[in-house]
């Protein structure tokens, strides 16, 4: 079991996504009980925060593309009038 784990934790702790295999793999280890806590806990951390990470950029981007298409309108209404 550890030959398939570790490299399944370093690529959560380098924050690189996991393949479905991985995160199938993962999974079926935590359900089974055949995963230390500890390390459990820090994958799911890891986890966490790789969602958290790409929330905050999905938002980043959000915000950028609402601000060029409002610049956009704002110098096409200028160029108009």
């Amino acid at each position: 079991m550890e030959a398939i784990i570790t490299p399944i934790i370093t690529k959560l702790y380098e924050q690189e996504s996991l393949t479905q295999e991985e995160s199938q793999q993962l999974f079926d280890i935590i359900i089974r009980g055949e995963l230390d806590p500890i390390l459990m806990a820090s994958a799911l951390t890891a986890l966490k925060s790789k969602v958290k990470r790409q929330m905050k950029l999905r938002a980043r981007r959000k915000h950028c593309w609402q601000t060029q298409t409002h610049s956009l309108a704002q110098i096409t209404i200028s160029q108009i009038s």
